[in-house]
């Protein structure tokens, strides 16, 4: 299996703490599905989608995010 190494900012190292944290302590996954997620989403922009966010719910309610014309 290939090794990529990737550089950190101090600043960075806790939002790749958590991602690993939530990954059950298996940061390539977690960083895996990111990009998988930013390439589905950059690659839809290019094809003219745009993400859209509505909230569902009463009140302030829960967002709900997705991609569309």
């Amino acid at each position: 299996m290939p090794n990529k190494t990737i550089y950190v900012s101090e600043g960075d190292l806790p939002l790749f703490q958590r991602a690993q944290e939530l990954a059950g302590g298996n940061l390539s996954s977690a960083i895996a599905r990111a990009l998988r997620r930013y390439v589905d989403i950059e690659e839809g922009k290019r094809e003219g989608f745009d993400e859209i966010i509505v909230r569902v719910g009463p009140k302030a309610g829960r967002k709900v995010r997705f991609s569309g014309l």
